[in-house]
């Protein structure tokens, strides 16, 4: 009786041994308790598969320093959204590296990262040349005609005014120009006394 039960416990172990090894090896920071569930040159470092040179979580870096596409970065070197970047590791959280700013998936920094027809505006493309024309009530540029901004709830073009407010004190708004009281714009749209 005490051979078939030292048969059935071998055979249990072996069974048990066979399913560890043919198990699929983990990935880079997979979750693991030995280094022969980590694939190729991995090891389970701090219970992650990783090399000793790389990290997975901000804690595998040492102080000040915090976790970027598997490599330790300085954390005070961080750009913000829409900065200017030449690797990943210098973008702040969630953000990637592409086209030399820091930026989500999905989003753009300036017009040329969208679509053909359309701008960025608060990060998001969106379809350009709204109805709005000069001096027309906005809340944002892509209501405005090509070639205005939204300015002071208005659509306007660069350095034209709609109201006088709109000017240096003691100037006025004629043609859309800001003036001194007095003078005239010429066909050009310079002004002249």
């Amino acid at each position: 009786m005490t051979a078939r039960w030292l048969i059935r416990g071998l055979a249990c172990c072996a069974l048990l041994i066979s399913a560890v090894a043919y198990a699929d090896p983990l990935a880079l920071c997979g979750t693991c308790r030995t280094r022969f569930e980590c694939a190729g040159d991995l090891k389970c470092v701090s219970g992650r598969c990783r090399t000793d040179d790389q990290c997975c979580l901000d804690t595998d870096c040492p102080g000040g320093q915090r976790c970027r596409e598997h490599r330790c970065v300085a954390a005070g070197n961080s750009v913000g959204r829409c900065g200017q970047c030449t690797t990943s590791f210098e973008c702040t959280d969630g953000l990637k590296c592409v086209g030399a700013r820091c930026r989500a998936d999905g989003q753009c920094c300036l017009d040329l990262d969208c679509p053909a027809g359309q701008r960025c505006e608060n990060n998001q493309c969106r379809q350009a040349g709204g109805q709005v024309g000069m001096c027309g009530a906005c809340e944002s540029s892509f209501e405005c005609t090509d070639g205005l901004t939204c300015s002071g709830a208005r659509c306007k073009g660069d350095d034209q005014c709609c109201f006088d407010q709109d000017c240096a004190s003691g100037q006025v708004c004629a043609g859309h120009r800001c003036s001194v009281p007095g003078a005239m714009p010429d066909d050009s749209g310079a002004v002249t006394e």
